[in-house]
């Protein structure tokens, strides 16, 4: 994990600091602060002017998160390698969990291809570390996917 950790700021360098690759980056350090069942019963569902929306099932969820928010925050961010993300918000989306919905089962059910913007895989492209590259590719095609099935 720490390699991958201290890999954030060094692709933020090469990718710059748009708000797609914030996403993607969030979405990949998500997974690593939330670990196990957490990540798979949780979404990231919006990030905007330093606030993170984390999804999750139900209000019982809901609260039993807020309570670790200091704790997620520090993560995220020392993932970040910077303070990226100001506040957590945990907001009941329930259609994203129905019938177990998850990162993985979303990535099955979806088959059309996803739209990433050139840019993005241009910057890709002068990752070298050929398995970072790969999560933070694998990480936008799941935030793309996930975001057409909630339209």
């Amino acid at each position: 994990m720490e390699n991958f950790a201290n890999s954030f700021p060094i692709v933020r360098g090469l990718l710059g600091n748009s708000d797609e690759v914030r996403l993607a980056l969030l979405s990949a350090a998500w997974k690593k602060a939330a670990g196990g069942p957490l990540e798979k019963r949780t979404a990231i569902h919006r990030f905007s002017d330093g606030k993170l929306t984390i999804a999750v099932e139900n209000k019982s969820w809901q609260r039993n998160l807020k309570e670790y928010t200091t704790e997620l925050l520090f993560k995220l961010n020392s993932l970040m390698g910077e303070r990226t993300v100001e506040t957590i918000e945990f907001e009941v989306v329930p259609e994203l969990f129905a019938d177990s919905l998850t990162t993985e089962s979303l990535k099955n059910r979806i088959d059309e291809p996803v739209e990433l913007s050139s840019e993005l895989l241009l910057s890709l492209g002068k990752i070298q570390d050929e398995e970072l590259r790969k999560q933070i590719l694998a990480t936008a095609v799941a935030g793309a996917k996930r975001f057409r099935a909630t339209k």
